[in-house]
């Protein structure tokens, strides 16, 4: 309780799951671009 309620205080902390998903969607679309220009 107590860790989540620091990162929940802490910008930095917030915001990392938010730029690992971005980052996750990013890589996706990557990879769905590269198979669809191969053809």
């Amino acid at each position: 309780m107590t860790q989540r309620h620091k990162a929940g205080n802490n910008p930095v902390f917030s915001l990392l799951p938010f730029f690992g998903l971005n980052l996750f969607y990013i890589q996706e679309g990557i990879d769905y671009d590269l198979e669809n220009n191969e053809g």
